[in-house]
């Protein structure tokens, strides 16, 4: 899944992400947004709740967003971004992602590894990490 941060506001886009039939993974479903004063209480069950249904959905193109070149150009500019995965094994990786010739490339040097056990108290810190490292 995925995580914007808008850099003016601070405001967080969770957009769920699915299986694309040609087995990538693509952005898919309706986001949800959380204020800065929403991340220590929603964050952690948002993003959990949405890395459970990554392999129980079903990609529908019509439910995928829908940019322009020039749209997501603009919205890449104004925003940060932050993958969450969770591997079969339980452990979550958490990897910022700067920006590049308008689109965003993983600092996988950079990853943040959470074990299974440490999900529940470390989620929200290690995702702050990971946008810090965006900047």
């Amino acid at each position: 899944m995925t995580i914007y941060r808008n850099q003016k506001s601070g405001r967080l886009i969770v957009q769920p992400m699915t299986r694309h039939p040609t087995g990538a993974s693509g952005e898919f479903g309706e986001p949800t947004q959380l204020t800065e004063e929403e991340v220590e209480a929603r964050l952690p069950p948002v993003v959990l709740e949405n890395l459970e249904k990554y392999h129980r959905q079903t990609y529908v193109p019509e439910l995928a967003p829908k940019h322009s070149g020039k749209q997501y150009a603009t919205f890449t500019r104004g925003h940060d971004m932050v993958s969450v995965t969770r591997l079969e094994t339980g452990v979550v990786e958490v990897n910022a992602s700067e920006r590049v010739r308008g689109g965003y490339r993983g600092l996988n040097s950079e990853m943040i590894v959470l074990q299974p056990q440490d999900v529940p108290t470390q989620l929200v810190a290690a995702i702050r990490q990971a946008f810090r490292l965006c900047s």
